[in-house]
């Protein structure tokens, strides 16, 4: 690593690692580990060459940092291209992410859901602590549970730019609300022409991505938008057809009871679905 070379110092933050042709992969064990029976570093070598295609290791932390396996992904590089044949990513065979591995930080009231491990690793080595990823685009019940008996109250959702990402922000905030201890959640997003939180901070500092967080809207403005863009107006000029409206305040109903519990929230809500319906 080169120390002044702020590339290699968010690599040695993040604890990237990679892993090399088997042959040298071979005599680096017997070199560090001179004790160790050649069987076994045969075995964990053969192991390896099932992730050989997917050179890049990137480790995978649970709540309080607790380091639950590593993922492998495809990189291009100088030694390695890309091959749409196989996935992205492969997790390593004892990583179970159904069970959740975000890595929630001691004492934390709030976080910053990520897509990618990637995004969370590079956000946390830039300085976010409360930076967190979910290493896919979805959010399980048992998840949630992890999140509220961990202390968490409000959760600012930062996914994907893209259509999957956008999808999931959607699922996650319903499913977050639903819970039995129901979060108050802000969706954030990168600035268009970026992919992705990890893409936004290669160009810029972490204060501008701290800027674009503090903008994040509220979920009763946010459900609100996604819930009025299904009934669109034929006329701007004429109130919304009575059929329509009718469906409209039908389909609302749900999400007031959700968010019952912020009045903020439900105001806001409240207020853009009256707008739909009167202009």
């Amino acid at each position: 690593y080169d120390d002044d070379d702020d590339d290699d110092m968010d690599i040695r933050r993040m604890k990237l690692g990679s892993i090399p042709e088997i042959a040298t992969l071979k005599d680096r064990l017997k070199e560090k580990l001179p004790k160790l029976e050649e069987k076994y570093i045969n075995f964990f070598c053969k192991r390896m060459e099932y992730y050989t295609e997917h050179p890049l290791v990137i480790p995978c932390y649970g709540v309080y940092g607790a380091l639950e396996g590593f993922v492998f992904r495809q990189v291009q590089c100088e030694r390695f291209t890309i091959n749409d044949e196989l996935p992205k990513y492969k997790n390593l065979k004892n990583l179970n992410r159904e069970a959740g591995i975000i890595n929630i930080p001691r004492d934390a009231t709030e976080i910053i859901i990520m897509e990618g491990v990637l995004d969370a690793l590079l956000a946390k080595a830039r300085g976010m602590r409360h930076a967190v990823s979910l290493n896919g685009c979805g959010l399980n019940e048992a998840q949630c549970d992890m999140l509220a008996e961990n202390g968490i109250k409000r959760v600012i959702l930062l996914l994907d730019n893209d259509d999957a990402g956008q999808d999931a922000t959607l699922r996650i905030t319903q499913r977050l609300l639903a819970h039995a201890h129901p979060f108050e959640v802000y969706i954030a997003k990168v600035p268009q022409g970026f992919k992705d939180p990890e893409e936004f901070l290669l160009k810029h500092d972490v204060q501008a991505l701290l800027e674009e967080i503090h903008y994040a809207i509220g979920m009763g403005e946010y459900l609100a938008t996604q819930l009025t863009r299904q009934y669109p107006k034929r006329d701007a000029s004429r109130p919304l057809p009575a059929m329509q409206r009718t469906r409209l305040l039908d389909a609302a109903e749900p999400f007031k009871a959700q968010l019952a519990s912020f009045p903020y929230e439900l105001g806001d809500f409240e207020r853009i679905v009256k707008m739909a319906v009167e202009r």
